[in-house]
Order: C-alpha cells, then structure tokens, then sequence
C-alpha cells in the first residue's frame, strides 16, 4: 500500500522571495514573507485569459507554469486547487457592484468559483483529466495533498498538479479576518514515489500521537484530532497552508501543521 509520494516541480511566489536560497532563509526563520503579492509575467496562458487575471491569478498560473514545464507536452495531469479565502479581492469587487446596483457580467460571475485557478488551467493546456477544489478553515493543504495521494494510488502514471494560494486581504475585511500567513501562490507538481529517489509523506495525528501515514479514502477514519498549543492559536502563520510543506521540502525537516504532519520519507 503506497503511502508516499515525490515532488517533481514546486513553485511558490511571494515579494521579495526571488530564488530557492530566499526560501531557506524563510524556512530556517531568517526573514519574513511580505503582505503583498509581486508583479510577475506569463508566458504560456492565451492572452484572453490572462487579460482577465488579478495579481493573485497571474500569480498562480505563474507557479504553475513553472511546474508544468517539466511535464512532456502529452501528458495531462490532475488539478487540485486549495485555499482559505479564494480570490477574496475579486470576490470584494464583485459585492461592492451588486450594492451599487451595478450589473455584473456573465464571465466576472464564471470566473468568480473557488475552483476558478485550476479549471483556467485545464482550459488553457487543453487537459481534460479531474479537476477540483478544496476549502478549509485549517486544513486546506494537508486535504489537498490527502485528495492527491489518493489518485497517485489509483493511477500511479496520472501526476497531479496542487495549486495553493491565499490573498491579499482588502481593507475593509481585515477587521474580519484573522489571516494567519502572508500572501502568496504555490504549485506543486507530484508523481508517485517510484517516480523520484526523495520520497514525502503526510501523517494524521489523533490522541497526541502521530497514525500510520496517509495512504488512501479508506484511512480518513473518524478520529478526535491531536490539537497541540503550538497549533490552537492563529499566531502560527503556516498552518493549513503550503507554506508548512515548503519547510520540509527546503529543510528535509518533519514539520507540524495542527492536526497534520509532512516528513521526508527518505531515499530510493
């Protein structure tokens, strides 16, 4: 029963974050993220979609382009899209209209779903393989990573492509919105543990101790869930975002993220 898996390609964007070195120095706690998102350009989206992308959108399809790179052309991977708020600016916008009596257009609307990053991927490479969408309050990464772990074991050859953001916050929600890390977009492309000679895992805990590592749908048992101090306060500014798994890609290191812990399994 496969319980692992293998990074191929991973991208995250974040001001002032230019290289891999930059991420180490954050993983290792030397520097801090930034509250904004940078100004980047695509490369390979058709230019009638990404006209029509935001900061945070061209952000993602960034990363992802990155990761999609490494892919050969004919081989179409599955998408999990991931995060807390989805494009929350975009969202704003669209509210401040409908309270001005303004009419909102068809596409503003279409491109206004959680699942909207991924599935302008799949339309813009033409991929037709599944496609979704995963929202949680703590846990939206870790579920992700679940989800694709899942169809690594169903279909070994299929790579699966994590997108993984969160937004900058408009003003007028941050007196409502505890936000508990920093804006940013990742991408992070995973084959199947064969597939590479360093291998990652994600465990569940339960009852203060750490299960056997996730393997599948049917080790999503109903457990009361290990909530240690560290990871009951919104202070800790990783939690249930990708940001805690790029510390163990960068640092090899297990890392703690609440009810959820990645570790580098080892060595082929």
């Amino acid at each position: 029963m496969k319980k692992e898996f293998s990074v191929k390609a991973w991208s995250i964007v974040s001001a002032g974050m230019d290289n891999e070195a930059d991420w180490c120095d954050w993983a290792k706690g030397n520097r801090e993220l930034s509250q904004e998102l940078p100004n980047v350009q695509l490369s390979r989206f058709p230019n009638r979609i990404s006209r029509r992308l935001d900061k945070l959108g061209k952000c993602v399809m960034f990363s992802a382009e990155q990761c999609l790179n490494q892919l050969p052309k004919h081989v179409h991977p599955s998408i999990i899209s991931t995060s807390r708020h989805g494009d929350l600016p975009f969202m704003a916008s669209l509210i401040r209209d409908v309270r001005s009596n303004e009419d909102i257009s068809p596409t503003a609307f279409a491109y206004s779903v959680h699942n909207r990053f991924s599935s302008l991927v799949s339309m813009s490479f033409g991929f037709k393989g599944i496609n979704g969408a995963y929202s949680s309050t703590l846990d939206g990464f870790p579920l992700a990573l679940a989800e694709a772990i899942s169809l690594l074991k169903k279909d070994p050859d299929t790579p699966v492509l994590i997108l993984s953001y969160e937004p900058e916050i408009p003003p007028d929600y941050k007196a409502l919105i505890k936000q508990s890390f920093k804006p940013h977009a990742g991408a992070f492309l995973l084959f199947s543990a064969e597939q590479s000679d360093i291998r990652y895992g994600l465990c569940r805990r339960r009852e203060g101790v750490v299960t056997q590592a996730f393997s599948g749908p049917e080790s999503m048992v109903s457990v009361k869930p290990y909530q240690p101090k560290s990871c009951q306060s919104e202070a800790n500014a990783s939690r249930g975002s990708c940001l805690s798994f790029v510390k163990t890609l960068m640092l090899g290191e297990t890392v703690d993220d609440g009810h959820w812990q990645y570790f580098q399994a080892g060595y082929s």
